[in-house]
């Protein structure tokens, strides 16, 4: 899904990027925000929410901002999810 939903620079992986996040986090003194972009059918099931919300405890951060896209993008694959989801 990161990979997907990112695509960044094939020598970054997902679990050293969280690492550096949190490693960010225990230095960094001021608000420290995250927002999550969720999309229907790629990571909208529960059990990635479970992940993320596992993720965001480990983190600990001041503010999370939750999204989904609600205008016109430029992939095929980023739909939103539903207000209920």
């Amino acid at each position: 899904d990161f990979i997907k939903i990112n695509r960044p620079h094939p020598s970054i992986r997902f679990k050293e990027f969280v690492d550096g996040l949190i490693k960010f986090r225990e230095r960094y003194r001021g608000i420290f925000s995250v927002e999550i972009m969720v999309l229907k059918d790629i990571n909208d099931s529960d059990a990635k929410i479970e992940e993320l919300l596992k993720i965001l405890e480990r983190l600990q951060p001041d503010e999370v901002f939750v999204n989904t896209p609600y205008r016109p993008t430029t992939s095929n694959m980023a739909k939103p999810v539903t207000m209920d989801r």
